[in-house]
C-alpha cells in the first residue's frame, strides 16, 4: 500500500495528546494534514451541523498544518475537504483516549470522522486507534491542557506507530477500516478480533435516571468480566492489541445478493 498523504483527525480536539503523538512519529515520513475539532467532542458520533455556520481556523500543531472547527469530527472532515480540496491516501483517527469497542462504534466521533471522509471521497481507507482506559473521567477530559507528551511517547505513542506501520505494509489486510484498540498496559502482541455487540456486557447498564428532575446519565463504569479473546474487549483484557477489520457501511451483502433481482407487489 503506497501512502504519502495522511489526514489526521479524531474527537479529542485538534491538539490532543493522541494527535500530537501521531505527529511526533509520522511527520518525517508522510505529508500530514489535521482535520480537528477545537474542543473535546467524544461521543458525538456522526453528527453534522447541517444548515449552521461552522467557524474554522487555520492551525499548526508541532509543525503540521491543519484546520480546526467549532463543530464535530464529521464537520471537521467536511470543512477540511472544502478548504484544501485534497484527497488523501489514508485517514488516521486517534489516538483516542478510551477504547472504541463493539456497538459503541456508532457513537464514536473518532470512527465517524473516518466514515464521513470515506463517503465524501476524501480517502478510501482508514485506521481508527484508541487506548483502553478504565477511568471514565479520561474519556471526556480536555487533553489539550497536557503540554508535555514525553511520558506518552513510549506508550501508547511508539506502539501505535509500530501497529500503524505494520498495517500499512500489509495493505490493512485488505480491509477498508481497521479499528485498533490498545490495552491499558504496554503490549506488542496482536490479535484480530470481532466487536462485542452487547454493550450491556461491558458497561454497567442501565444508566442513571432521575425521575423528579427528568435527567438521564449514561453509564460511566465498566463491568469487570472476562470475555473470549475472539472479541475486542476480551483481547484487551488479556493484554493483546485488538485489531477489528471493518466495513464503513451497513449493507448485508449476502442477503442483498440473494434479493437484488427480486421484485414484489404489495
Amino acid at each position: 500500500m503506497k501512502v504519502r498523504k495522511i489526514l489526521l483527525t479524531g474527537d479529542d480536539g485538534y491538539n490532543s495528546i493522541g494527535t500530537r503523538l501521531l505527529i511526533y512519529y509520522l511527520k518525517n515520513r508522510y505529508d500530514l494534514f489535521i482535520a480537528g475539532t477545537q474542543v473535546q467532542q467524544s461521543g458525538v458520533g456522526g453528527y453534522v451541523n447541517v444548515g449552521k455556520d461552522i467557524r474554522w481556523k487555520e492551525i499548526e500543531v508541532d509543525g503540521v498544518k491543519g484546520l480546526a472547527v467549532n463543530g464535530t469530527p464529521a464537520d471537521a472532515v467536511e470543512a477540511t475537504y472544502a478548504y484544501c480540496q485534497r484527497k488523501f491516501d489514508l485517514v488516521i483517527s486517534g489516538i483516542n483516549v478510551g477504547a472504541n469497542i463493539g456497538g459503541a462504534f456508532f457513537s464514536s466521533g473518532t470512527i465517524a470522522a473516518f466514515i464521513r471522509a470515506h463517503f465524501i471521497g476524501v480517502a478510501e481507507k482508514g485506521i481508527t486507534i484508541s487506548q483502553l482506559t478504565l477511568d471514565p473521567k479520561t474519556w471526556i477530559h480536555d487533553h489539550s491542557k497536557t503540554k508535555d507528551i514525553t511520558s506518552f511517547q513510549k506508550y501508547p505513542g511508539e506502539v501505535a506507530f509500530k501497529v500503524i506501520m505494520k498495517s500499512i505494509r500489509e495493505n490493512l489486510w485488505r480491509a477498508t477500516l481497521l479499528n485498533i484498540n490498545l490495552p491499558g498496559k504496554k503490549s506488542s502482541e496482536i490479535r484480530f478480533t470481532k466487536p462485542i455487540y452487547d454493550l450491556t456486557q461491558f458497561y454497567s447498564y442501565p444508566g442513571k435516571i432521575n425521575h423528579p428532575k427528568r435527567i438521564y446519565r449514561y453509564p460511566m463504569s465498566i463491568i469487570n468480566k472476562k470475555f473470549p479473546v475472539m472479541y475486542d474487549i476480551g483481547a484487551l483484557h488479556e493484554g493483546y492489541i485488538s485489531i477489528s477489520p471493518c466495513v464503513p457501511d451497513l449493507l448485508n451483502e449476502e442477503i442483498y445478493r440473494k434479493l437484488k433481482d427480486k421484485t414484489f407487489s404489495l
